[in-house]
């Protein structure tokens, strides 16, 4: 049977580098996978939101080629398509998607994101709607097997389903940055969203530097003084200048839990920067009640803990000899990661079932 999808292109530069490096990453993969494309434009949100104004959003749809193509979208039938999840190609094309193309087609969908499950409360309904869509979907890559089985427990039905376990981060080469063991911790991804930042200077042990990195920074809310602000550098150029001994997976409001929507969907996603950090070579520091652990743990590649009052504890029982053994691990997984592995491997799992 042919394969399909629809193809990924950008029409904007208003993006989010680190999620755009992930879909880029997912087009490579696919590309070589020689399947069909079904659009020849690009839809976006983001390409709506542009658009200020209902006249600016009006001429953005009435496009000779968006027209084809929701037309196309509309009537197409029987078909094997691969499609990123969320759909994100603005409220016409994603009605189009879910009401039309969904249901007459087979659609494989590789979940970048569950957005009901971004949040400190789980809303029922809004749960709902995003697992009858997974329900009529033909196969599905999810991040975990944690997700995976939060799902069934409230309704996913769909059995074609497995886990990816880790998000590719592909790169030219595999040369990993010398890294020593040193009392240097990173945090690299959206400051916004992570307000613990600015708790940290009520830390009682704080004999560690915190390496920042990244998009939203204000000096004037994260004040501790052991935190370095390094600035904003794109997804290749910040795997050669991430300076620390670990990378540090943490959301929220606290500095004792990860709490609030995104320290709570930590339970259930692979953030996009724990591939990041293995991709670099960095042994991984996370919150023990998150997916990740599973996978930190499994692999031996950092420390799990409850609150970052224990960084300072690894610090103080680590050695050198410890250090090497966890970051050998690390950089053999990480090879993996930039070659593409995980998604291929998914994607030859997800034809045989």
């Amino acid at each position: 049977m042919k394969r399909y999808r629809f193809k990924e292109i950008i029409n904007t530069d208003s993006f989010i580098p680190a999620l755009t490096k992930g879909v880029k990453d997912v087009e490579v993969i696919i590309d070589e996978l020689n399947m069909i494309p079904i659009n020849n434009v690009g839809v976006s949100f983001l390409d709506v939101m542009e658009n200020k104004n209902v006249l600016g959003k009006l001429y953005y749809y009435l496009n000779n080629s968006r027209v084809s193509l929701a037309i196309k979208l509309f009537f197409l039938k029987d078909k094997l398509i691969f499609l990123n999840y969320p759909f994100l190609k603005g409220r016409i094309f994603d009605y189009i998607i879910q009401k039309r193309l969904l249901k007459n087609n087979r659609l494989c969908l590789i979940v970048h994101d569950i957005y009901s499950l971004q949040t400190d409360k789980i809303e029922k309904s809004t749960l709902e709607k995003e697992i009858n869509i997974f329900n009529c979907a033909d196969r599905i890559i999810f991040h975990n097997e944690t997700m995976i089985s939060f799902l069934i427990n409230h309704g996913l039905k769909n059995k074609k389903c497995l886990s990816i376990d880790l998000f590719d981060y592909i790169l030219d080469d595999d040369i990993f940055e010398k890294r020593n063991l040193e009392r240097k911790v990173i945090f690299a991804g959206n400051i916004a969203k992570a307000p613990f930042l600015s708790r940290m200077c009520f830390m009682r042990n704080r004999d560690f530097v915190l390496e920042l990195y990244g998009p939203n920074y204000d000096k004037n809310s994260i004040t501790a003084e052991f935190i370095n602000y390094n600035g904003i550098l794109d997804p290749i150029d910040i795997i050669h200048n991430l300076n620390g001994s670990f990378g540090l997976i943490w959301d929220g409001d606290s500095i004792d839990k990860c709490d609030g929507k995104f320290g709570e969907y930590l339970k259930y996603n692979n953030p996009f920067k724990l591939s990041m950090y293995i991709a670099a070579g960095i042994p991984i520091i996370c919150w023990s009640k998150s997916a990740t652990a599973i996978f930190v743990e499994k692999n031996n590649i950092g420390f799990c803990i409850n609150s970052l009052e224990e960084i300072s504890k690894i610090f103080e029982n680590i050695n050198e000899k410890d250090y090497e053994r966890i970051k050998l691990n690390v950089e053999k997984i990480g090879i993996k990661v930039r070659k593409g592995f995980f998604l291929r491997q998914a994607l030859k799992r997800l034809y045989n079932l």
